[in-house]
Protein backbone atom coordinates (compact mmCIF):
# COMPACT_ATOMS: atom_id res chain seq x y z
CA UNK A 1 0.00 0.00 0.00
CA UNK A 2 1.34 3.40 -0.98
CA UNK A 3 2.25 5.85 1.78
CA UNK A 4 1.21 9.45 1.08
CA UNK A 5 3.50 12.26 2.25
CA UNK A 6 1.91 14.88 4.52
CA UNK A 7 2.93 18.48 3.80
CA UNK A 8 1.59 19.96 7.01
CA UNK A 9 -0.29 18.98 10.16
CA UNK A 10 -1.52 21.49 12.74
CA UNK A 11 -3.32 19.13 15.11
CA UNK A 12 -6.64 19.32 13.29
CA UNK A 13 -6.01 19.68 9.56
CA UNK A 14 -3.82 17.43 7.40
CA UNK A 15 -2.43 18.86 4.16
CA UNK A 16 -1.37 16.68 1.21
CA UNK A 17 -0.07 18.15 -2.06
CA UNK A 18 -0.80 21.64 -0.80
CA UNK A 19 -4.49 20.99 -0.03
CA UNK A 20 -6.44 20.07 3.08
CA UNK A 21 -7.11 16.33 2.75
CA UNK A 22 -8.42 15.40 6.21
CA UNK A 23 -10.02 17.22 9.12
CA UNK A 24 -9.93 15.60 12.56
CA UNK A 25 -12.81 15.76 15.03
CA UNK A 26 -13.80 13.91 18.19
CA UNK A 27 -11.30 11.89 20.19
CA UNK A 28 -12.26 8.20 20.05
CA UNK A 29 -9.66 6.58 22.25
CA UNK A 30 -6.03 5.72 22.65
CA UNK A 31 -3.52 3.19 23.87
CA UNK A 32 0.15 2.38 24.04
CA UNK A 33 0.60 2.63 20.26
CA UNK A 34 -1.17 5.93 19.64
CA UNK A 35 -4.50 7.75 19.61
CA UNK A 36 -7.60 7.60 17.40
CA UNK A 37 -9.76 10.50 16.22
CA UNK A 38 -12.88 10.72 14.14
CA UNK A 39 -12.11 12.39 10.85
CA UNK A 40 -13.48 13.46 7.49
CA UNK A 41 -11.87 12.84 4.12
CA UNK A 42 -12.45 16.20 2.46
CA UNK A 43 -12.11 14.88 -1.09
CA UNK A 44 -14.45 11.87 -0.91
CA UNK A 45 -16.12 13.00 1.45
CA UNK A 46 -16.42 10.15 3.93
CA UNK A 47 -16.16 9.69 7.67
CA UNK A 48 -13.07 7.81 8.77
CA UNK A 49 -11.15 6.90 11.90
CA UNK A 50 -7.66 8.42 12.00
CA UNK A 51 -5.17 6.45 14.07
CA UNK A 52 -2.10 8.58 14.84
CA UNK A 53 0.79 6.34 15.82
CA UNK A 54 3.46 7.42 18.26
CA UNK A 55 6.21 9.39 16.48
CA UNK A 56 9.48 7.72 15.57
CA UNK A 57 12.14 10.01 17.02
CA UNK A 58 15.30 11.26 15.31
CA UNK A 59 17.06 13.32 17.96
CA UNK A 60 19.30 16.11 16.65
CA UNK A 61 22.42 17.37 18.33
CA UNK A 62 22.35 20.90 19.83
CA UNK A 63 24.02 23.44 17.55
CA UNK A 64 26.60 24.36 20.20
CA UNK A 65 27.71 20.73 20.54
CA UNK A 66 27.96 20.41 16.77
CA UNK A 67 30.36 23.35 16.63
CA UNK A 68 32.69 21.55 19.06
CA UNK A 69 32.86 18.39 16.92
CA UNK A 70 36.11 17.50 15.14
CA UNK A 71 36.07 17.40 11.35
CA UNK A 72 37.05 13.90 10.18
CA UNK A 73 36.36 14.41 6.48
CA UNK A 74 35.15 17.39 4.52
CA UNK A 75 32.37 17.10 1.98
CA UNK A 76 32.30 18.57 -1.51
CA UNK A 77 30.53 21.91 -2.00
CA UNK A 78 26.90 21.70 -3.07
CA UNK A 79 26.19 22.13 -6.76
CA UNK A 80 24.01 24.99 -7.93
CA UNK A 81 21.22 22.51 -8.66
CA UNK A 82 21.45 21.11 -5.13
CA UNK A 83 21.49 24.61 -3.62
CA UNK A 84 18.30 25.51 -5.46
CA UNK A 85 16.63 22.20 -4.58
CA UNK A 86 16.39 21.02 -8.20
CA UNK A 87 18.63 18.06 -7.41
CA UNK A 88 19.09 16.07 -4.19
CA UNK A 89 22.19 16.24 -2.07
CA UNK A 90 24.61 13.34 -2.56
CA UNK A 91 26.81 11.38 -0.15
CA UNK A 92 29.84 13.25 -1.55
CA UNK A 93 28.50 16.47 -0.01
CA UNK A 94 28.46 15.03 3.53
CA UNK A 95 30.85 16.32 6.19
CA UNK A 96 31.77 13.66 8.74
CA UNK A 97 32.35 14.97 12.24
CA UNK A 98 33.47 13.24 15.42
CA UNK A 99 31.71 13.93 18.70
CA UNK A 100 34.34 15.24 21.16
CA UNK A 101 33.25 12.93 24.01
CA UNK A 102 31.57 9.80 22.60
CA UNK A 103 33.70 9.68 19.40
CA UNK A 104 30.55 8.88 17.42
CA UNK A 105 30.44 9.90 13.78
CA UNK A 106 28.01 12.71 12.95
CA UNK A 107 26.79 13.49 9.41
CA UNK A 108 26.54 17.18 8.54
CA UNK A 109 26.37 19.47 5.50
CA UNK A 110 27.43 23.01 4.76
CA UNK A 111 24.52 25.40 4.62
CA UNK A 112 24.79 27.30 1.29
CA UNK A 113 23.69 30.74 2.54
CA UNK A 114 26.04 31.27 5.50
CA UNK A 115 28.45 28.38 5.11
CA UNK A 116 27.73 27.01 8.58
CA UNK A 117 27.66 23.28 9.30
CA UNK A 118 24.26 21.74 10.04
CA UNK A 119 23.56 18.20 11.19
CA UNK A 120 21.70 16.12 8.63
CA UNK A 121 18.04 16.34 9.64
CA UNK A 122 15.64 13.50 8.86
CA UNK A 123 14.33 14.91 5.52
CA UNK A 124 17.94 15.47 4.38
CA UNK A 125 18.85 11.88 5.29
CA UNK A 126 15.91 10.55 3.29
CA UNK A 127 16.87 12.78 0.37
CA UNK A 128 20.49 11.59 0.41
CA UNK A 129 20.31 7.89 1.32
CA UNK A 130 16.69 7.03 0.54
CA UNK A 131 14.41 4.63 2.38
CA UNK A 132 16.58 1.56 1.86
CA UNK A 133 20.26 2.43 1.89
CA UNK A 134 21.57 -1.07 2.64
CA UNK A 135 19.25 -3.56 0.92
CA UNK A 136 16.06 -4.25 -0.98
CA UNK A 137 12.92 -2.67 0.45
CA UNK A 138 9.40 -3.95 0.58
CA UNK A 139 6.23 -1.94 1.16
CA UNK A 140 8.11 0.93 2.71
CA UNK A 141 10.25 -1.26 4.94
CA UNK A 142 14.01 -1.55 4.85
CA UNK A 143 15.92 -4.76 5.27
CA UNK A 144 17.57 -5.18 8.66
CA UNK A 145 21.17 -4.01 8.27
CA UNK A 146 24.10 -5.93 9.67
CA UNK A 147 27.04 -4.31 11.36
CA UNK A 148 29.22 -5.00 8.32
CA UNK A 149 26.79 -3.14 6.05
CA UNK A 150 27.31 0.09 8.02
CA UNK A 151 30.75 0.55 6.56
CA UNK A 152 32.53 0.79 3.25
CA UNK A 153 34.21 -2.38 2.09
CA UNK A 154 37.41 -0.41 1.53
CA UNK A 155 39.44 0.75 4.52
CA UNK A 156 38.17 4.30 4.94
CA UNK A 157 39.70 5.04 8.31
CA UNK A 158 40.61 8.22 10.14
CA UNK A 159 42.61 8.73 13.32
CA UNK A 160 41.31 11.25 15.84
CA UNK A 161 43.24 11.86 19.06
CA UNK A 162 45.04 8.56 18.57
CA UNK A 163 41.81 6.59 18.05
CA UNK A 164 41.18 4.88 14.70
CA UNK A 165 37.62 5.41 13.49
CA UNK A 166 35.74 4.11 10.45
CA UNK A 167 33.63 6.52 8.43
CA UNK A 168 30.26 4.81 7.84
CA UNK A 169 28.36 4.69 4.59
CA UNK A 170 25.16 5.75 6.39
CA UNK A 171 24.77 7.49 9.78
CA UNK A 172 24.07 5.00 12.56
CA UNK A 173 21.26 7.25 13.81
CA UNK A 174 19.47 7.10 10.49
CA UNK A 175 19.77 3.31 10.29
CA UNK A 176 18.31 3.04 13.80
CA UNK A 177 15.39 5.25 12.77
CA UNK A 178 14.77 3.04 9.73
CA UNK A 179 14.68 -0.08 11.91
CA UNK A 180 12.23 1.54 14.35
CA UNK A 181 10.03 2.63 11.48
CA UNK A 182 10.14 -0.86 10.02
CA UNK A 183 8.83 -2.41 13.24
CA UNK A 184 5.83 -0.06 13.16
CA UNK A 185 5.07 -1.06 9.59
CA UNK A 186 4.07 -4.56 10.75
CA UNK A 187 0.54 -3.40 11.51
CA UNK A 188 0.35 -1.49 8.23
CA UNK A 189 1.65 -4.26 5.98
CA UNK A 190 -0.51 -6.97 7.57
CA UNK A 191 -3.69 -4.89 7.40
CA UNK A 192 -2.95 -3.87 3.81
CA UNK A 193 -2.37 -7.51 2.92
CA UNK A 194 -5.74 -8.57 4.35
CA UNK A 195 -7.89 -6.44 2.10
CA UNK A 196 -11.64 -6.16 2.74
CA UNK A 197 -13.71 -8.37 5.07
CA UNK A 198 -16.93 -7.44 6.90
CA UNK A 199 -15.51 -8.51 10.30
CA UNK A 200 -12.09 -6.84 10.01
CA UNK A 201 -11.46 -3.11 10.32
CA UNK A 202 -10.47 -1.87 6.85
CA UNK A 203 -7.33 0.19 6.24
CA UNK A 204 -8.02 2.84 3.60
CA UNK A 205 -4.77 4.79 3.38
CA UNK A 206 -1.44 5.42 5.10
CA UNK A 207 0.00 8.92 5.60
CA UNK A 208 3.41 9.97 6.91
CA UNK A 209 4.52 13.34 8.20
CA UNK A 210 8.31 13.67 8.20
CA UNK A 211 9.84 16.49 10.28
CA UNK A 212 13.44 17.33 11.13
CA UNK A 213 13.54 15.30 14.37
CA UNK A 214 10.69 12.78 14.04
CA UNK A 215 8.20 11.14 11.71
CA UNK A 216 4.53 10.37 12.37
CA UNK A 217 2.37 7.74 10.68
CA UNK A 218 -1.39 8.19 10.20
CA UNK A 219 -3.62 5.18 9.49
CA UNK A 220 -6.88 6.07 7.76
CA UNK A 221 -9.25 3.36 8.97
CA UNK A 222 -12.87 2.37 8.56
CA UNK A 223 -14.99 4.25 11.11
CA UNK A 224 -17.15 2.15 13.44
CA UNK A 225 -19.64 3.99 15.62
CA UNK A 226 -20.58 1.18 18.00
CA UNK A 227 -18.97 0.43 21.33
CA UNK A 228 -16.80 -2.50 22.35
CA UNK A 229 -18.61 -5.82 22.10
CA UNK A 230 -18.19 -6.56 25.80
CA UNK A 231 -20.01 -3.39 26.76
CA UNK A 232 -23.11 -5.44 25.93
CA UNK A 233 -22.06 -8.37 28.12
CA UNK A 234 -23.31 -8.32 31.70
CA UNK A 235 -20.50 -9.11 34.13
CA UNK A 236 -21.07 -12.30 36.11
CA UNK A 237 -23.99 -13.38 33.93
CA UNK A 238 -22.80 -13.38 30.34
CA UNK A 239 -25.11 -13.36 27.36
CA UNK A 240 -27.49 -15.86 25.84
CA UNK A 241 -26.03 -18.67 23.77
CA UNK A 242 -27.89 -17.43 20.70
CA UNK A 243 -26.29 -13.99 20.91
CA UNK A 244 -22.92 -15.49 21.87
CA UNK A 245 -23.12 -17.86 18.90
CA UNK A 246 -23.82 -14.98 16.53
CA UNK A 247 -20.83 -12.91 17.60
CA UNK A 248 -18.53 -15.91 17.96
CA UNK A 249 -19.38 -16.93 14.40
CA UNK A 250 -18.42 -13.44 13.21
CA UNK A 251 -15.22 -13.57 15.26
CA UNK A 252 -14.28 -16.90 13.68
CA UNK A 253 -15.13 -15.54 10.25
CA UNK A 254 -12.78 -12.58 10.66
CA UNK A 255 -9.98 -14.59 12.29
CA UNK A 256 -10.32 -17.34 9.71
CA UNK A 257 -10.04 -14.78 6.92
CA UNK A 258 -6.84 -13.44 8.47
CA UNK A 259 -5.41 -16.96 8.76
CA UNK A 260 -6.30 -17.75 5.15
CA UNK A 261 -4.18 -14.73 4.20
CA UNK A 262 -1.27 -15.88 6.33
CA UNK A 263 -1.76 -13.38 9.18
CA UNK A 264 -2.42 -14.15 12.84
CA UNK A 265 -3.69 -11.40 15.16
CA UNK A 266 -1.99 -12.43 18.46
CA UNK A 267 -3.89 -9.89 20.58
CA UNK A 268 -7.56 -10.87 20.49
CA UNK A 269 -9.21 -9.31 23.55
CA UNK A 270 -12.40 -7.36 24.37
CA UNK A 271 -10.84 -3.96 23.61
CA UNK A 272 -10.10 -5.10 20.05
CA UNK A 273 -13.61 -6.35 19.28
CA UNK A 274 -15.74 -3.41 18.17
CA UNK A 275 -19.30 -3.09 16.85
CA UNK A 276 -20.04 -1.41 13.54
CA UNK A 277 -22.84 0.73 14.99
CA UNK A 278 -25.20 1.00 17.93
CA UNK A 279 -27.99 -1.15 16.50
CA UNK A 280 -28.98 -4.61 17.69
CA UNK A 281 -27.84 -6.09 14.41
CA UNK A 282 -24.38 -4.48 14.48
CA UNK A 283 -21.51 -6.49 13.04
CA UNK A 284 -18.39 -7.39 14.99
CA UNK A 285 -15.15 -5.80 13.78
CA UNK A 286 -11.65 -7.00 14.69
CA UNK A 287 -9.28 -4.08 15.28
CA UNK A 288 -5.65 -3.32 16.20
CA UNK A 289 -3.17 -5.44 14.27
CA UNK A 290 -0.16 -3.91 16.02
CA UNK A 291 1.00 -7.31 17.38
CA UNK A 292 0.02 -9.34 14.33
CA UNK A 293 2.47 -11.48 12.41
CA UNK A 294 2.66 -13.10 8.99
CA UNK A 295 3.05 -16.84 9.59
CA UNK A 296 2.82 -18.07 5.98
CA UNK A 297 6.24 -17.88 4.34
CA UNK A 298 6.35 -17.20 0.63
CA UNK A 299 8.94 -19.02 -1.42
CA UNK A 300 12.29 -17.26 -1.23
CA UNK A 301 11.26 -14.86 1.53
CA UNK A 302 13.22 -14.21 4.69
CA UNK A 303 11.85 -15.23 8.07
CA UNK A 304 12.16 -12.00 10.01
CA UNK A 305 11.48 -13.75 13.33
CA UNK A 306 14.04 -16.48 12.54
CA UNK A 307 11.49 -19.15 13.44
CA UNK A 308 11.38 -22.69 12.16
CA UNK A 309 9.11 -23.44 9.23
CA UNK A 310 6.89 -26.42 8.56
CA UNK A 311 4.87 -27.33 5.52
CA UNK A 312 4.70 -29.42 2.37
CA UNK A 313 5.68 -28.75 -1.26
CA UNK A 314 1.97 -28.28 -2.05
CA UNK A 315 1.17 -25.79 0.75
CA UNK A 316 2.78 -22.61 2.05
CA UNK A 317 5.41 -23.03 4.70
CA UNK A 318 4.22 -21.94 8.14
CA UNK A 319 6.59 -20.05 10.37
CA UNK A 320 6.60 -20.92 14.05
CA UNK A 321 6.57 -17.58 15.82
CA UNK A 322 8.83 -16.77 18.76
CA UNK A 323 7.86 -13.29 19.94
CA UNK A 324 6.22 -13.34 23.38
CA UNK A 325 3.31 -10.97 22.77
CA UNK A 326 -0.33 -10.73 23.77
CA UNK A 327 -2.47 -9.58 26.68
CA UNK A 328 -2.70 -11.25 30.12
CA UNK A 329 -5.77 -13.49 30.56
CA UNK A 330 -6.03 -13.98 26.77
CA UNK A 331 -2.57 -15.16 25.67
CA UNK A 332 -2.19 -18.89 24.94
CA UNK A 333 0.01 -20.94 27.30
CA UNK A 334 2.47 -21.98 24.58
CA UNK A 335 3.31 -18.34 23.74
CA UNK A 336 5.19 -17.96 27.01
CA UNK A 337 6.47 -21.52 27.33
CA UNK A 338 7.54 -22.36 23.77
CA UNK A 339 9.35 -19.19 22.75
CA UNK A 340 12.49 -21.18 21.94
CA UNK A 341 10.95 -23.81 19.67
CA UNK A 342 8.31 -21.41 18.46
CA UNK A 343 4.52 -21.66 18.47
CA UNK A 344 1.68 -21.81 15.95
CA UNK A 345 0.21 -18.31 15.75
CA UNK A 346 -3.09 -19.53 14.33
CA UNK A 347 -3.64 -21.93 17.24
CA UNK A 348 -2.74 -19.14 19.68
CA UNK A 349 -5.57 -17.09 18.16
CA UNK A 350 -7.97 -20.00 18.72
CA UNK A 351 -7.07 -20.04 22.43
CA UNK A 352 -7.81 -16.31 22.70
CA UNK A 353 -11.10 -16.83 20.86
CA UNK A 354 -11.98 -19.58 23.34
CA UNK A 355 -11.32 -17.27 26.28
CA UNK A 356 -13.53 -14.64 24.63
CA UNK A 357 -16.32 -17.17 24.08
CA UNK A 358 -16.14 -18.29 27.70
CA UNK A 359 -16.29 -14.65 28.82
CA UNK A 360 -19.27 -13.99 26.55
CA UNK A 361 -21.28 -16.97 27.79
CA UNK A 362 -20.25 -16.93 31.48
CA UNK A 363 -19.48 -13.26 32.14
CA UNK A 364 -16.15 -14.04 33.84
CA UNK A 365 -12.72 -15.15 32.68
CA UNK A 366 -11.80 -18.85 32.76
CA UNK A 367 -8.26 -18.53 34.16
CA UNK A 368 -5.97 -16.15 36.01
CA UNK A 369 -3.46 -13.72 34.57
CA UNK A 370 -0.45 -16.02 34.91
CA UNK A 371 -1.31 -19.53 33.74
CA UNK A 372 1.90 -20.99 35.18
CA UNK A 373 0.71 -19.98 38.67
CA UNK A 374 -3.00 -20.68 38.22
CA UNK A 375 -4.22 -23.87 40.00
CA UNK A 376 -7.53 -23.62 38.15
CA UNK A 377 -5.67 -23.88 34.84
CA UNK A 378 -3.44 -26.67 36.14
CA UNK A 379 -6.47 -28.72 37.18
CA UNK A 380 -8.19 -28.04 33.85
CA UNK A 381 -5.07 -29.11 31.95
CA UNK A 382 -4.81 -32.32 33.97
CA UNK A 383 -8.41 -33.28 33.33
CA UNK A 384 -8.54 -32.57 29.58
CA UNK A 385 -5.16 -34.13 28.76
CA UNK A 386 -6.78 -37.48 27.99
CA UNK A 387 -8.43 -35.95 24.91
CA UNK A 388 -5.79 -36.36 22.21
CA UNK A 389 -5.60 -36.39 18.43
CA UNK A 390 -8.81 -38.36 18.13
CA UNK A 391 -10.81 -35.57 19.72
CA UNK A 392 -9.33 -32.99 17.39
CA UNK A 393 -9.82 -35.04 14.25
CA UNK A 394 -13.36 -36.05 15.13
CA UNK A 395 -14.43 -32.50 15.80
CA UNK A 396 -14.59 -32.79 19.62
CA UNK A 397 -18.24 -33.74 19.72
CA UNK A 398 -17.78 -37.39 18.70
CA UNK A 399 -14.79 -38.31 20.86
CA UNK A 400 -15.88 -41.33 22.98
CA UNK A 401 -14.20 -40.16 26.20
CA UNK A 402 -15.26 -36.54 25.99
CA UNK A 403 -18.23 -37.20 28.25
CA UNK A 404 -15.82 -38.35 30.95
CA UNK A 405 -13.78 -35.18 30.53
CA UNK A 406 -16.87 -32.99 30.77
CA UNK A 407 -17.93 -34.81 33.93
CA UNK A 408 -14.52 -34.23 35.52
CA UNK A 409 -14.51 -30.51 34.70
CA UNK A 410 -18.16 -29.81 35.45
CA UNK A 411 -16.88 -27.26 37.98
CA UNK A 412 -15.46 -25.25 35.07
CA UNK A 413 -18.89 -24.35 33.61
CA UNK A 414 -22.01 -22.75 35.06
CA UNK A 415 -24.97 -25.17 35.19
CA UNK A 416 -26.96 -23.31 32.52
CA UNK A 417 -24.31 -23.78 29.80
CA UNK A 418 -25.29 -26.32 27.12
CA UNK A 419 -23.29 -29.48 26.57
CA UNK A 420 -22.51 -28.49 22.99
CA UNK A 421 -21.01 -25.18 24.14
CA UNK A 422 -18.92 -27.03 26.73
CA UNK A 423 -17.57 -29.35 24.04
CA UNK A 424 -16.56 -26.40 21.88
CA UNK A 425 -14.86 -24.62 24.77
CA UNK A 426 -12.83 -27.71 25.64
CA UNK A 427 -11.66 -27.87 22.02
CA UNK A 428 -10.70 -24.19 21.88
CA UNK A 429 -8.99 -24.17 25.27
CA UNK A 430 -7.01 -27.38 25.04
CA UNK A 431 -3.66 -26.53 26.69
CA UNK A 432 -1.77 -28.57 24.05
CA UNK A 433 -1.78 -26.45 20.89
CA UNK A 434 -1.31 -29.53 18.68
CA UNK A 435 -4.57 -30.96 20.07
CA UNK A 436 -6.45 -27.67 19.97
CA UNK A 437 -9.03 -27.32 17.23
CA UNK A 438 -8.45 -24.94 14.33
CA UNK A 439 -10.67 -22.07 13.27
CA UNK A 440 -12.16 -24.14 10.45
CA UNK A 441 -12.97 -26.98 12.88
CA UNK A 442 -14.58 -24.50 15.25
CA UNK A 443 -16.68 -23.11 12.41
CA UNK A 444 -17.91 -26.64 11.63
CA UNK A 445 -18.75 -27.43 15.25
CA UNK A 446 -22.49 -28.14 15.83
CA UNK A 447 -22.79 -25.37 18.40
CA UNK A 448 -21.51 -22.78 15.91
CA UNK A 449 -23.18 -24.23 12.82
CA UNK A 450 -26.43 -24.80 14.71
CA UNK A 451 -26.88 -28.28 13.26
CA UNK A 452 -26.07 -31.90 13.93
CA UNK A 453 -28.15 -31.84 17.10
CA UNK A 454 -28.19 -35.64 17.22
CA UNK A 455 -24.61 -35.85 18.53
CA UNK A 456 -25.38 -33.26 21.20
CA UNK A 457 -28.48 -35.13 22.36
CA UNK A 458 -26.59 -38.43 22.51
CA UNK A 459 -23.82 -36.89 24.61
CA UNK A 460 -26.36 -35.27 26.94
CA UNK A 461 -28.11 -38.62 27.45
CA UNK A 462 -24.80 -40.36 28.17
CA UNK A 463 -23.90 -37.70 30.76
CA UNK A 464 -27.22 -38.22 32.55
CA UNK A 465 -26.64 -41.97 32.58
CA UNK A 466 -23.37 -41.38 34.44
CA UNK A 467 -25.04 -39.71 37.37
CA UNK A 468 -28.44 -38.27 36.69
CA UNK A 469 -28.09 -34.55 36.17
CA UNK A 470 -24.79 -32.76 35.82
CA UNK A 471 -22.84 -33.47 39.02
CA UNK A 472 -22.75 -30.73 41.59
CA UNK A 473 -19.41 -28.89 41.68
CA UNK A 474 -16.86 -29.97 44.27
CA UNK A 475 -15.35 -26.98 46.03
CA UNK A 476 -11.94 -26.73 47.63
CA UNK A 477 -9.68 -23.96 48.81
CA UNK A 478 -7.36 -23.70 45.79
CA UNK A 479 -5.55 -20.35 45.57
CA UNK A 480 -6.72 -18.71 42.37
CA UNK A 481 -8.55 -15.41 41.95
CA UNK A 482 -9.19 -15.86 38.22
CA UNK A 483 -12.76 -17.02 38.72
CA UNK A 484 -13.62 -13.69 40.32
CA UNK A 485 -12.41 -11.51 37.48
CA UNK A 486 -14.62 -10.15 34.75
CA UNK A 487 -13.71 -10.00 31.07
CA UNK A 488 -11.42 -7.02 31.70
CA UNK A 489 -9.68 -8.61 34.67
CA UNK A 490 -11.61 -6.68 37.34
CA UNK A 491 -12.64 -8.42 40.55
CA UNK A 492 -16.32 -9.29 40.55
CA UNK A 493 -18.64 -12.05 41.77
CA UNK A 494 -18.19 -15.63 40.65
CA UNK A 495 -20.97 -17.58 38.97
CA UNK A 496 -20.26 -20.61 41.14
CA UNK A 497 -21.13 -18.62 44.25
CA UNK A 498 -24.61 -18.10 42.82
CA UNK A 499 -25.33 -21.80 42.66
CA UNK A 500 -23.32 -23.31 45.50
CA UNK A 501 -25.36 -21.80 48.32
CA UNK A 502 -22.11 -20.95 50.10
CA UNK A 503 -22.74 -17.44 51.37
CA UNK A 504 -20.90 -17.08 54.65
CA UNK A 505 -21.36 -13.47 55.59
CA UNK A 506 -17.92 -13.05 57.10
CA UNK A 507 -16.03 -14.46 54.10
CA UNK A 508 -17.91 -12.60 51.40
CA UNK A 509 -16.46 -9.34 50.19
CA UNK A 510 -17.73 -6.43 48.21
CA UNK A 511 -15.78 -4.45 45.66
CA UNK A 512 -15.51 -0.69 45.46
CA UNK A 513 -18.85 -0.45 43.65
CA UNK A 514 -20.66 -2.47 46.35
CA UNK A 515 -21.04 -5.58 44.18
CA UNK A 516 -20.76 -8.98 45.80
CA UNK A 517 -17.38 -10.53 45.18
CA UNK A 518 -18.50 -13.88 46.51
CA UNK A 519 -17.25 -16.45 48.94
CA UNK A 520 -13.70 -17.73 48.58
CA UNK A 521 -14.74 -21.36 49.08
CA UNK A 522 -17.09 -21.17 46.12
CA UNK A 523 -14.48 -19.72 43.81
CA UNK A 524 -11.86 -22.43 43.79
CA UNK A 525 -13.25 -25.49 42.13
CA UNK A 526 -11.34 -28.76 41.78
CA UNK A 527 -11.95 -32.46 41.77
CA UNK A 528 -12.17 -33.61 45.38
CA UNK A 529 -10.26 -36.79 44.52
CA UNK A 530 -7.10 -34.88 43.56
CA UNK A 531 -4.97 -34.81 46.68
CA UNK A 532 -1.96 -33.19 45.01
CA UNK A 533 -3.60 -29.78 44.74
CA UNK A 534 -2.18 -27.37 47.34
CA UNK A 535 -4.66 -26.33 50.01
CA UNK A 536 -3.52 -23.20 51.86
CA UNK A 537 -5.46 -20.90 54.12
CA UNK A 538 -8.44 -19.03 52.59
CA UNK A 539 -7.31 -15.95 50.65
CA UNK A 540 -8.09 -12.45 51.84
CA UNK A 541 -9.77 -10.16 49.35
CA UNK A 542 -7.96 -6.85 49.83
CA UNK A 543 -9.46 -4.75 47.07
CA UNK A 544 -7.51 -1.64 46.12
CA UNK A 545 -7.15 0.58 43.09
CA UNK A 546 -4.62 -1.78 41.54
CA UNK A 547 -7.14 -4.62 41.58
CA UNK A 548 -10.09 -2.69 40.15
Amino acid sequence: MRTFAVDRYDGQMIWIDGEVQFELGNYLGGGAAGVVYEGVDMKTPRNVAMKILNPVGFKLMPHGTLQRCIVARKGLPLSEEAKSGREPMTAYNIWWLVHPNSKHMVAAYQEPQHGQLREMALPKCIETWGWDPVGASQEGRCSTPTRESFFEKSDDMVTIDGVSLTIPRVPHKYLKWLRNRQSIYREISNMAHLGDHPNVIKLHEVLEYVQDSKSTLFLVLELVTGSELFDRIKTGCGTSEDLGRRYFWQLLSGVGYCHSNGVCHRDLKPENLLLSDGSEGAELKIADFGLSAAFAIAAGSDDDEKGSAIGSPHSPRVRRLKSVVGSPHYVAPEVTTESVQGYDGAKADVWSAGVLLYAMLVGNLPFGKDLSQCPRFMQFRKNVSIVGDSGSLLGWDQFPDLDVVLERISWFFPPHLSISARCLLVGCLHPDASMRISVSQAQEHPWVAGGDQQHVDELSLKMKELGGDWPAPQYADVPDDSATRDVRGELVGDWSAQYAGAHHGSSAARDARGELVGDWSAQYVVDSHDEDIPRPEPPLFALDDSEL
